[in-house]
């Protein structure tokens, strides 16, 4: 099972390269688990940036991959407000153009303002490089 108190409850360097080994060996990468989330999702949504990178850095990782709710890691990063999560993602080549699902921003989502604020900065400059219109 790959949720989010799978990740958090084993967080070790130990551990992630336990995790990445048995990702890797198996036919397709980072298969879905527990409600369609990869170990990518379950890290994107509690914060473990150090999980995330590792898995990142095998080149093997699907950075658009969708869980069962159709959520990109980014999409579920901008909803839990991680900044760095975000930051990371944007930085490696997540798709900023699927941070709104059908007709719901995402960000919006995010309960503290001040996160809020600062990931949408992120993403509206992300757009923008590439030709985007800004979120509101």
């Amino acid at each position: 099972m790959w949720g989010v108190d799978h990740i958090s409850e084993n967080f070790s360097t130990r551990n992630i390269a336990d995790l990445i080994d048995q990702t890797v060996s198996q036919p397709e990468f980072l298969p879905p688990r527990d409600g369609g989330h990869t170990p990518m999702h379950a890290a994107a949504k509690g914060g473990h940036l150090a999980v995330l990178q590792a898995l990142v850095n095998t080149g093997k990782a699907n950075l658009e991959v969708k869980n069962g709710a159709h959520c990109s890691c980014l999409q579920i990063a901008c909803r839990h407000g991680h900044v760095d999560i975000v930051q990371y993602l944007i930085e490696v080549g997540a798709k900023v153009t699927c941070v709104q699902r059908s007709d719901i921003c995402m960000v919006e989502k995010c309960d503290d303002d001040i996160v809020k604020k600062k990931i949408l900065s992120m993403v509206n400059e992300a757009r923008l490089n590439i030709g985007l219109p800004k979120l509101k």
